[in-house]
């Protein structure tokens, strides 16, 4: 019979974190656009919504590199800056750097 080890205090293990996948009701593929029509595309998608009943949009923009003029970093400032009345939030998806949800008001 084998006999249990005692844990010595401060070595449990951590247990993970899970996020709940949360449903999108719009989803925007933005692989190969170039930064404006990206833009262009996120902008009139985020009017629209505003006159619908939608809230949430998905936006894959792919991974980005650092220090490069990419649709991700583009998108960030104008959620920021331009786009800032129009949402509730937005975030990365936690498994996925590739993909931003935005949440309208």
């Amino acid at each position: 019979m084998k006999k249990k080890r005692k844990k010595k205090k401060g070595t449990e293990a951590i247990k993970p974190v899970f996020f709940l996948e949360r449903e999108t009701d719009i989803e925007i593929d933005c692989h190969g656009d170039s930064i404006d029509e990206a833009m262009y595309k996120i902008e009139q998608q985020l009017e629209a919504m505003q006159k619908s009943h939608y809230s949430t949009l998905r936006v894959i923009h792919g991974n980005h590199r650092a220090g490069e003029n990419t649709i991700y970093k583009e998108m960030r400032f104008k959620l920021s800056q331009c786009w800032n009345n129009m949402i509730k939030r937005s975030y990365q998806e936690p498994h996925n750097l590739g993909a931003t949800i935005i949440e309208t008001k």
